[in-house]
Formats: structure tokens, sequence, C-alpha cells
């Protein structure tokens, strides 16, 4: 037993020292920050959660004339349900970033949809 210690802590003393290939896979959740035009477009919440299956409902507020358009970034034209915009769930735990256009105007907003029993906090 006391060989198997000795030999496991051979093999991490030479993995640091040779070093380790880094994992490339990008973090599950990364924070969406307002954009420049939060003044006359915006999306709330900007960071949402909500339970894998359900729907995510999120507020799109406008001082343009022009008329708002929402989709995913994957493409995937958004519906509303009155003054919310509704965001299917997707099948597996993800987060999803809804962008919006009215005019020249953008905002970006993004929902996590996670399986967990407890969710995070929302800003």
């Amino acid at each position: 037993m006391r060989r198997g210690f000795i030999a496991l802590g051979l093999g991490c003393l030479w993995a640091c020292a040779t070093g380790m290939p880094e994992s490339k896979l990008s973090p599950l959740w990364r924070a969406v920050t307002a954009s420049a035009d939060a003044d006359k477009l915006r999306v709330e919440p900007l960071n949402g959660v909500a339970r894998l299956g359900e729907n995510a409902r999120l507020r799109v507020l406008s001082r343009l004339e022009a008329g708002v358009g929402c989709q995913t970034a994957d493409g995937e034209a958004l519906a509303g349900d009155g003054d919310m915009l509704v965001v299917p769930s997707p099948s597996v735990p993800a987060p999803v970033e809804v962008v919006c256009q009215a005019g020249g105007a953008r905002a970006h907003a993004q929902v996590t949809f996670t399986d967990s029993k407890t969710l995070p906090v929302a800003d």
C-alpha cells in the first residue's frame, strides 16, 4: 500500500512538472453586461436563471419607435406573451443568449437553464 501512495505521489509530481494540458472547454455561464444602447433598449433581467423544462420570461424595454425583434444567439425567433418575452427551455442544462434589436439598437440577455434543485441568484 505504501508503494501505491509513493507511485501516486510521483505521478502527480511528474504531471505538475511536465504541465498537464488545460481544458479547452468554455465555461457554462458567462455574465452578460449591459450594451451601449441600454438607455434606448434593454432586456430584464440581464442575467437570469430558470429550471430546465420551464420557459423563462424576460421583459423588453424600448424607448424607440421601431418594432423590437428578439431571437436566440443561434437564430431561433422568440415570441412574446403579453408584455413578456418567452424563452423556451433547451433539452439540456445550458445558457441561452437572447439578442433583441430595434432600429440600430441592440440588447443582450442570458438565461441559464439548470436542473439544479437550488437556483443561483439572478440579477
